[in-house]
């Protein structure tokens, strides 16, 4: 029997030191959405109000007090007919929408241009003019070839409108019930080295007596949020003041003088001496209202200032709706003397990903609202409208909450932490402390906790879940790892210290004192990750950067006393690091080609997974995103969040998904080195020890068949 035993010993070693494929773990997406600022607002009735925007259009049947999704594809503008039922929406790619119901339904037309539509202008059921930049992928800054369409019958039919020469459009307006147009543009300068053929000329105010058929050349004078409320009145804007006309625009004579700081974010005129321009300073985020009621003689501002206003709608003296770059919409019935909050639905929102993923089923996620799911991401719910950057949640009805509070901007900001008891619905603010950078919520249990507010900024903590607070001194930079209430782990960024080491640091009472846990070199790279699981077991990993460009996995099994590169992470960027326990770890990372990349397509993002400590990694690949930023938070080895973010800036359209990661053991392969791909490779102790068992697999199986044969001939069972 003992001898038996030998050639299945050695199939287990072969099969040990066999590469095998791991199954790739499954990512479904959760929730997709569009955010970004408004472009415009239309008025159809002094009820009826549509905002267009990235997220598709906005429809509001009181005036702005409540509002729903219509459609939900990225647009840039909107416009009603005077019967207040008929009306378009335009956006990018040529897309033309029409609705004959007020908004309640849309149905999309053919434009017959691949143009991003930026502009409507509707004369009347049956007539409008839209225009757009054609999409040519055109060097930035240069001369753009615009595109104008007309439709007379209801947007069956879009026809080019022919201008008189190349020019690139700023600004469109057209008469309500007549027939009459305006297009503000750049001519163009012909210069064959240039792309698309020219560079800018001279402006251009052009005008149409025809529905846009035919037009001619009637001003000089550079304008733009153009609003005529009669075939001779409208106003306008320019460098350095507000314009009105009251001769078709032939002329414009300066209503209000701007100081070189000041601009007119919009224009909303709604009698031929009524209107209300909403003003911006390039020094700070306040806007404010001013209106007239006397042609521009004397203005009034109106109503408390909003904070980066980004459009401004009247439909007459009393009906006005303003929103805001971070989508808050308030509605006015008083003439904006005084603004009411709307309500606006839930995935009209920008967000992080929370830290506050409790299992595989509960999360929340936090941006310009906070959003929570109770299903795993299928579905969810906004609880509370507060403006949160980072959320911690201990259970499904107690968390954390922390956000920055710059008040008016005239002095410090100050990070701010507040507590929820009911899953988010309703929030109690607990402590505020100065600090500039986004605080960030860590607790360890319903007790213990800490908020870290930024470089040179003590960490708050807290043992009693919040109710005191206390300041702590912090070694390091940010790289912090918090274990239970007593372990806490903290790495030094060179950068601050001096050096060319990252020095780690270690605590066992919460953080209120530390001793040194070794030093490593990093040729002064930046310790982003840092994992622990208790007071003897970390890791670090040294990034990919300019002066290591290899990068490396540091481990401590002895609390700090001295640290080994446990595995080569080479040509790779980390993003993520997490152990659950001294075995059990995940990390995130991109690996992209040696030499020069032209696209992030050709680089590969990967999933990490190891159970013996960092020694050795399966590998799977990531699906990828076009570009952009992406967070990633998982609950145990098999299951995770992330999300994706493509777009930038507080201007800029933004897409935004959440998706899902679930995995069983049995679809992970063997322990691999993190080569890429699905395959699983084995490392060259695997293989050695693949090797053998072949060996001994052969050896065993000859030596039980001659034992067989010899019990045979001796007459044995």
């Amino acid at each position: 029997m003992r001898r038996a035993m030998i050639p299945l010993v050695a199939l287990a070693l072969a099969s040990f030191g066999s590469p095998a494929a791991a199954e790739q773990g499954s990512w479904q997406p959760r929730l997709s959405l569009y955010s970004g600022e408004f472009y415009s607002i239309a008025f159809a009735s002094a009820t009826t109000v549509w905002a267009a925007g990235p997220g598709g259009l906005l429809a509001s049947n009181d005036g702005g007090g409540s509002w729903q999704w219509t459609l939900n594809t990225p647009l840039r503008a909107s416009d009603a007919a005077k019967d207040g039922l008929h009306g378009w929406a335009v956006g990018a790619g040529g897309a033309i929408f029409a609705t004959s119901d007020g908004g309640k339904t849309w149905a999309r037309q053919q434009s017959g241009t691949d143009a991003d539509l930026a502009s409507i202008a509707a004369f009347d059921s049956r007539r409008a003019l839209t225009m757009g930049t054609q999409a040519s992928g055109d060097v930035p800054a240069s001369f753009r070839q615009n595109v104008v369409l007309r439709t007379e019958d209801g947007g069956a039919t879009w026809l080019p409108a022919e201008l008189p020469g190349k020019v690139e459009l700023d600004s469109l307006a057209a008469l309500k019930g007549g027939s009459k147009a305006w297009l503000s543009a750049m001519k163009c300068n012909p210069d064959p080295a240039a792309p698309n053929g020219c560079t800018y000329g001279d402006p251009v105010l052009l005008t149409s007596n025809d529905n846009g058929r035919t037009w001619e050349e009637i001003g000089s004078q550079p304008l733009w949020g153009m609003r005529f409320v009669s075939a001779s009145t409208g106003w306008a804007a320019t460098s350095g003041a507000l314009l009105r006309t009251s001769d078709g625009g032939k002329t414009w004579k300066a209503v209000r003088d701007l100081p070189f700081t000041t601009y007119v974010v919009a224009i909303s005129a709604f009698s031929e001496d009524a209107a209300a321009i909403l003003l911006a300073d390039v020094n700070g985020p306040q806007q404010q209202i001013a209106r007239t009621v006397d042609g521009g003689a004397t203005w009034t501002d109106i109503g408390a200032a909003i904070q980066f206003a980004s459009w401004l709608g009247y439909y007459d003296e009393i009906h006005a709706v303003r929103v805001n770059l971070g989508q808050a919409v308030q509605w006015s019935d008083d003439g904006g003397v005084t603004w009411r909050p709307a309500a606006v639905p839930a995935f009209a929102t920008r967000f992080r990903l929370a830290t506050g993923f409790i299992d595989p089923a509960s999360g929340w996620v936090s941006g310009t609202k906070l959003l929570r799911t109770h299903d795993g991401g299928q579905t969810w719910e906004a609880v509370n409208d507060l403006q949160f950057e980072s959320v911690d949640f201990v259970s499904p009805s107690e968390g954390w909450a922390a956000w920055t509070d710059c008040g008016d901007y005239t002095g410090p900001c100050r990070g701010v932490v507040m507590h929820s008891v009911d899953g988010g619905a309703t929030w109690t603010e607990q402590v505020r402390h100065e600090g500039s950078d986004v605080p960030r919520v860590r607790f360890v249990d319903r007790l213990n906790g800490w908020v870290t507010l930024g470089q040179d900024t003590p960490v708050l903590h807290t043992r009693d879940g919040g109710l005191t607070w206390s300041a702590q001194q912090f070694p390091g930079s940010g790289a912090f790892a918090f274990v239970d209430r007593s372990t806490v782990w903290a790495a030094s960024d060179p950068a601050v210290t001096g050096g060319n080491a990252v020095s780690v640091y270690l605590s066992k009472d919460g953080g209120d004192s530390w001793s040194p846990a070794g030093t490593v070199l990093s040729e002064a790279c930046w310790p982003e990750l840092l994992a622990a699981v208790d007071a003897a077991h970390a890791w670090l990993v040294s990034p990919d950067c300019v002066q290591n460009p290899r990068g490396a996995l540091l481990r401590t099994v002895d609390g700090g006393a001295s640290w080994q590169e446990v595995s080569p992470m080479s040509e790779g960027n980390y993003e993520y690091l997490r152990f659950f326990t001294a075995s059990d770890g995940l990390a995130v990372r991109t690996v992209c080609p040696r030499g020069p990349v032209s696209s992030n397509d050709e680089c590969q993002k990967q999933l990490l997974r190891t159970r013996d400590g960092g020694h050795t990694w399966t590998t799977e690949v990531i699906p990828p995103v076009t570009s952009g930023f992406e967070e990633y938070r998982f609950i145990d080895l098999w299951h995770g969040w992330r999300v994706d973010t493509v777009g930038g800036g507080i201007t800029e359209v933004v897409s935004q998904s959440v998706s899902t990661y679930s995995a069983t053991p049995s679809s992970v392969g063997l322990p691999d080195t993190g080569g890429g791909g699905n395959q699983v490779a084995s490392t060259p102790t695997l293989a050695a020890l693949g090797a053998l068992g072949a060996i001994l697999f052969v050896a065993g199986f000859v030596g039980l068949r001659r034992r067989q044969r010899n019990e045979r001939l001796d007459g044995r069972p």
